[in-house]
């Protein structure tokens, strides 16, 4: 069964969502500028974190 979460992360003071779904592992996905991003982990923690390093590769804040 694949359960689904969301999850807000801060980007140049707007929110982005997270798409969290769990099946054998976390796949977080999310839209950013028109690309949809996708990371997968074991751990929650860890998709969340891979996402947010993804992101500021992506789209560099400062």
């Amino acid at each position: 069964m694949l359960r689904k979460e969301w999850y807000s992360f801060k980007l140049d003071n707007e929110p982005l969502w997270f798409e969290i779904m769990k099946a054998d592992q976390y796949i977080v996905m999310t839209d950013i500028n028109g690309w949809s991003l996708k990371v997968e982990a074991i751990e929650k923690g860890e998709a969340i974190q891979s996402m947010i390093e993804l992101i500021n590769q992506e789209h560099p804040t400062g």
